[in-house]
């Protein structure tokens, strides 16, 4: 049984949540996006359904409710340092499938990788999904082949059907705020992603051969220009940089901030003593891509850290195919390596 809402209906049960969440969805920025006189879709904080974009896949993914593009650390001065303080609402935060599942990935990264990460930890505790349903697969999705497309982490079910906002209830806690809204009773029961249009096979190889490493096919990525538009618009990836910013009134006080960083950036890898581990971009680009499918389930023992949603194959502006650099290793591992085992 699910629940059918007109716009203003909807917009009540917005204003009602609000009482004691943050709303996050979505939200279409005029004029912001890469090229001339486009928009860039990216998780922003809403108030109501028309400021929220719900049918074309956002630019960017949810990751930055639970780490922010930029976050504050730590404040200090002469005498210490504090932690800044959080808001006290909870999020309820609008998202795919992939994006919820993305958000998995990073809970093992900064929860299971060494001590957990208290800053990520903090802000992750807030966050509850309501999951926004595919009608249709989005341009180079692959989510099935990633298992992207399921999850059992929300406490609703959405999808958007002529002007018109259906929901399914995940559990009894948000009944209360149903009842006190002009809504039908419907049979809606939320539906994953059904099918993707591209089709990734991941390699399944237990140890990758160290030889992979030099193969020709990672020249593609020479024409890589380092812009990282890939990785921060990933909902799985988690690099940073942090930074000290003293205030011009006193130079013994300020913020230590940590800020996203890439992966694909040619410092990135710099150490003390002029030691770099990743020098070109075909060294940057085969970790990027080895990472995703074969390091990380290695070592955590899950699935692949790449959930499919394909937003690194729409924001390259070089045309670099992660897709079909997946495709390719797979191809290249069971014709040239697995077949001498």
């Amino acid at each position: 049984m699910g629940y059918k809402l007109k716009i203003k209906a909807f917009n009540d049960l917005l204003q009602a949540l609000e009482n004691e969440y943050e709303i996050w969805a979505p939200k279409r920025f005029i004029g912001k996006g890469s090229f001339a006189d486009t928009d860039y879709i990216r998780y922003d904080q809403v108030h109501d359904y028309s400021t929220m974009e719900l049918t074309e896949r956002s630019h960017s993914s949810a990751k930055e409710v639970v780490f922010p593009i930029t976050q504050t650390i730590l404040y200090f001065d002469e005498t210490g340092y504090r932690v800044p303080q959080l808001p006290s609402k909870e999020k309820l935060v609008i998202a795919r499938a992939c994006d919820i599942t993305g958000i998995h990935r990073l809970d093992t990264l900064y929860q299971k990788n060494g001590d957990p990460d208290f800053y990520y930890n903090r802000l992750r505790e807030k966050v509850h999904f309501i999951i926004l349903e595919c009608p249709h697969s989005f341009r180079s999705c692959f989510c099935k082949s990633m298992g992207g497309d399921q999850t059992d982490d929300f406490v609703m079910g959405m999808t958007v059907k002529d002007q018109e906002i259906y929901l399914e209830l995940n559990g009894d806690t948000f009944t209360n705020y149903l009842e006190g809204v002009e809504s039908e009773q419907v049979d809606y029961t939320f539906t994953f992603p059904q099918h993707n249009d591209v089709t990734v096979t991941p390699p399944d190889v237990d140890d990758m051969p160290r030889a992979i490493f030099e193969h020709p096919m990672w020249e593609t990525y020479d024409r890589c220009i380092d812009c990282g538009r890939c990785n921060l618009n990933c909902p799985t990836c988690t690099c940073f940089t942090t930074t000290d910013l003293f205030y011009n009134e006193n130079k013994t006080v300020g913020e230590r901030r940590r800020v996203w960083s890439s992966c694909h950036f040619k410092k990135f890898t710099d150490m003390a003593g002029g030691h770099s581990f990743r020098n070109t971009q075909r060294e940057r680009g085969r970790f990027h891509v080895l990472h995703k499918v074969y390091d990380f389930r290695k070592r955590f023992h899950q699935g692949n850290m790449c959930v499919g949603c394909g937003r690194c194959e729409e924001s390259c502006p070089k045309y670099i195919s992660y897709i079909d650099a997946v495709n390719t290793l797979t191809k290249v591992l069971k014709e040239e390596y697995l077949h001498e085992k």
